[in-house]
């Protein structure tokens, strides 16, 4: 007679990691912390060079945001007469929401373009690919983190 396997069993096996599994991610994590400062110097680098043609260089990456938020709240706060939500004004809940999603659209797009980017180190045989979408995410978070702060200082004021 067969054993007929509840579906409580069935998620906890699919959702169970082997030893060896563990050992290979934390292999990866391993490698990563040891190219950190590799990871930093491609990160300074990539952030520079972003914004390195434009007219304004790296102010353009403050005041992009910047102009999307104030455009959003001049939309909705004014346009439509949207009140504030609760005690929060509405440009602070506006801003709660909006920086970490500019966040995650920047990382999730330029990290799924980091390999075609970076092509010219792909093809190097000793150089570890796996981190180049974390060089992506790191460096769309340093302007990202300057935001959260602003947020904060927002909030205590």
């Amino acid at each position: 007679m067969a054993e007929e396997k509840s579906p409580a069993r069935i998620s906890l096996r699919l959702f169970a990691i082997n030893r060896s599994e563990m050992r290979n991610r934390m292999k990866k994590l391993s490698k990563l912390a040891e190219s950190k400062d590799l990871v930093l110097y491609l990160s300074k680098n990539d952030f520079k060079t972003k914004y390195a043609g434009s007219y304004m260089g790296i102010i353009w990456a403050f005041i992009q945001p910047l102009v999307t938020i104030v455009l959003y709240w001049f939309v909705f706060q004014v346009g439509l007469r949207s009140g504030d939500v609760g005690d929060t004004p509405f440009i602070l809940w506006l801003m709660a929401g909006l920086i970490p999603w500019f966040f995650f659209q920047e990382a999730l797009v330029n990290a799924t373009n980091c390999f075609a980017e970076y092509s010219y180190l792909v093809k190097k045989v000793v150089f570890n690919i796996n981190i180049l979408p974390v060089v992506k995410v790191v460096s769309s978070l340093f302007v990202h983190i300057f935001f959260m702060g602003l947020l904060i200082v927002a909030y205590i004021l």
